[in-house]
């Protein structure tokens, strides 16, 4: 189990690497489908009517692979922090995690990047 969980680490830590870098460069753009690691994910932006707008991702229905559904009113940080957030869900949920693991570890290391949520 030890040697599971350090692969897990290991494997966290180089997701965060990759986004990190990829996001430095990445500029959203609506319905622009965009190629990242193996898999696909377009930006959908919430319209100004929609009362919540938590950042999520949902297989897509357009493309083969992923809709992150994101508010286009955020600050640039906390559009980066949110596709974070929503990048590595993807990937750990790809590498096969079990979906109630992937929640709890993706928001320890989003926190460990960018502090607690306010």
């Amino acid at each position: 189990m030890e040697g599971e969980n350090q692969y897990q680490q290991n494997n966290i830590e180089q997701h965060t690497q990759d986004i990190l870098t990829f996001l430095e460069v990445y500029t959203p753009q609506e319905w622009q489908p965009t190629s990242f690691k193996k898999f696909q994910f377009q930006i959908i932006w919430f319209p100004e009517d929609v009362a919540d707008q938590s950042t999520f991702f949902s297989r897509s229905t357009q493309i083969d692979g992923y809709d992150i559904y994101i508010s286009p009113n955020l600050n640039a940080e906390d559009r980066k922090r949110q596709l974070f957030h929503e990048l590595l869900e993807i990937m750990l949920n790809e590498d096969g995690l079990p979906d109630h693991d992937v929640h709890e570890l993706t928001l320890g290391e989003e926190q460990r990047i960018f502090g607690v949520r306010k």
